[in-house]
């Protein structure tokens, strides 16, 4: 009979960023969030969805000078978001990022 060696899976090691302020960022929390909308089985593009709305969240506090890490964001960031979708996307749109 063979032997079957399981091991743990390794860790992941955190990204650059959480290195330096111990704090993650949205993007890298994206990745957790991902995993965890398919271990409730979400459809390929509820995640892609989400994922794209994550994705814009995150581009636009950059290039506003916003705070990256989650722990940083507050109402007022997330405000300034949604005024800025509603300013230049149809409220549709707005409503599902």
């Amino acid at each position: 009979m063979r032997q079957v060696t399981r091991t743990a899976p390794t860790p992941r090691k955190p990204p650059a960023a959480t290195q330096a302020t111990g704090e993650p960022t949205i993007t890298e929390l994206a990745f957790d969030f991902d995993l965890s909308l398919a271990a409730r089985n979400a459809s390929p593009a509820t995640r892609k969805v989400y994922g794209t709305a994550i994705a814009q969240f995150a581009k636009f506090l950059d290039e506003q000078g916003m705070p990256q890490q989650a722990a940083r964001v507050n109402r007022e960031h997330v405000e300034a978001f949604i005024a800025g979708l509603l300013a230049t996307r149809s409220a549709s749109t707005a409503k599902t990022r």
